[in-house]
């Protein structure tokens, strides 16, 4: 399973999804640039150590996908702290939704990853209907009153 979603994020980059590290933003998080080509629901590892990609796997394990017609991008980042843990940060196409400390304790990394895997995915159903309830008639016009 881990194979084939590497496969495929690979293919993925090589092909024409462009991944262009800029400089440091915000809190030290890289901000991405990317192409969107219509792929939905890709979610992109961006971290560095063991305590990040643990996460990430947890992360994924919890990630139920909620069924979308509209298309997003989810990446998790990872910047290393001073002393013990990462910080870790979850975008959804280029809007931060999660950021948290964490540490290299497995039970504490399970926990976290569960909790972000449910905000990601209440953020995307939300984005879903916020984008039908502006894509109603009552909410469409030429803006002239």
């Amino acid at each position: 399973m881990r194979a084939n979603r590497t496969l495929i994020m690979l293919l993925t980059l090589s092909e024409t999804y462009a991944i262009a590290q800029s400089p440091m933003i915000g809190d030290g998080f890289q901000e991405s640039t990317h192409t969107n080509i219509g792929i939905n629901g890709l979610v992109v590892d961006e971290t560095i150590t063991k305590v990040g990609r643990d996460f990430y796997e947890l992360f994924y394990q919890n990630w139920n996908a909620p069924v979308s017609t509209t298309t997003y991008s989810l990446f998790i980042r990872e910047q290393p702290m001073n002393g013990m843990g990462s910080q870790i940060a979850i975008f959804i196409n280029e809007t931060e939704i999660f950021t948290r400390r964490v540490q290299p304790r497995y039970d504490v990394l399970e926990g976290m990853a569960k909790y972000a895997a449910d905000i990601a995915s209440q953020y995307v159903q939300h984005y879903e209907s916020v984008v039908q309830q502006l894509s109603n008639e009552d909410q469409q016009g030429s803006g002239i009153f």
